[in-house]
């Protein structure tokens, strides 16, 4: 099984051609808008949300059963 697999190889980028390895890079990613860091936040707050919404019913049904 070994032997399919050593055909394969990683192509390298040749020395010459490193302006076109830049091309592919993304550019610098913009600064963040106010709209962005909300949405963080919110994103935040709904994980942690889901969390202790969790524990509350596990807590509830612990309490209700003992």
């Amino acid at each position: 099984m070994a032997d399919d697999f050593a055909a394969v190889a990683v192509a390298q980028p040749s020395p010459g051609r490193s302006h076109e390895a830049e091309a592919i890079r993304p550019a610098a990613l913009p600064a963040s808008s106010l709209a962005d860091r909300c949405d963080r936040g919110v994103e935040i707050l709904s994980r942690w949300a889901g969390i202790l919404t969790f524990i509350g019913v596990v807590a509830g049904l612990a309490y209700l059963i003992f």
